[in-house]
């Protein structure tokens, strides 16, 4: 199976900026990972970051992980505040001292550290957020709580209620949520035990 880069589909406005086609590809393909591992069967992957394109080939077959699979159909978007809880250190060596082609994963629980990373997080939303063309394409993927579509961000996500998450599109696309969204993700930030930087 070969994964590749769609131009066609990519986000006019920020796709580009954000490194958007990356994020799709390594969502997709830790997605099909885990399927594999559901089912019994380990996952070969090559990765070519010239072509933006990854080739996914069966390797052999292990014991099946059913729960993955309930878990990939499960699953949804969580903005809320994170458990406190400090992550284990062996997860945070495990990501750390992993060795990627022109890419850094960092690690800090340091108060002073986090409290810079919310305020440098705050910019950046209030920046991004005040661009009346990213909100409104941003807009064609937020959902109500009522969404039956499989894509998007629904409103509970950001423990929106019901009722404002139906008219929640219209307002990210009409209205200057910069300075709320802002207070919102870096206080998303402070009120975490520790933060993974990723430098690319």
């Amino acid at each position: 199976l070969m994964l590749e880069h769609n131009a066609d589909v990519q986000l006019a406005h920020s796709g580009k900026l954000a490194a958007e086609p990356y994020v799709s590809l390594g969502s997709c393909l830790e997605t099909l990972v885990l399927a594999g591992q559901a089912f019994g069967y380990e996952l070969h992957t090559v990765i070519d970051n010239a072509a933006t394109s990854i080739t996914v080939s069966v390797g052999k077959k292990i014991a099946p992980q059913p729960a993955l699979a309930s878990a990939i159909v499960n699953r949804a978007s969580n903005r809320k505040y994170y458990d406190e809880t400090a992550v284990d250190k062996k997860l945070i060596a495990l990501i750390t001292q992993r060795t990627f082609s022109n890419c850094i994963a960092q690690f800090t629980e340091d108060r002073k550290e986090i409290e810079f990373l919310a305020d440098q997080t705050k910019i950046a939303t209030q920046k991004i957020m005040s661009d009346a063309a990213f909100r409104k394409e941003l807009s064609y993927w937020v959902r109500n709580n009522l969404t039956k579509k499989y894509t998007g961000m629904p409103g509970f996500a950001q423990e929106m209620p019901t009722p404002p998450s139906l008219v929640a599109r219209h307002v990210i696309t009409y209205f200057d949520v910069s300075k709320t969204q802002a207070k919102t993700d870096a206080s998303r930030v402070i009120h975490s035990p520790g933060i993974v930087l990723i430098m690319a």
